[in-house]
């Protein structure tokens, strides 16, 4: 499974949020499915229940 997602274009994404690793990129990819139908990082934040600050680094 983690050699699946690490051929996703979202994987190096989910790896740069604050406190994900390999194991919870691959699970939050999993319960997160397809990301282009979230409109915006705050989405992505709402939709994998994480605060803001998480994602201040992360270019989407």
């Amino acid at each position: 499974m983690k050699e699946l997602a690490k051929s996703l274009p979202e994987y190096l994404t989910v790896r740069e949020m604050g406190g994900v690793g390999d194991v919870l990129a691959v699970k939050l990819i999993a319960e997160i499915g397809d990301v282009r139908r979230l409109h915006n990082a705050k989405a992505l934040v709402a939709c994998a229940g994480m605060i803001h600050h998480h994602m201040s680094q992360v270019s989407l």
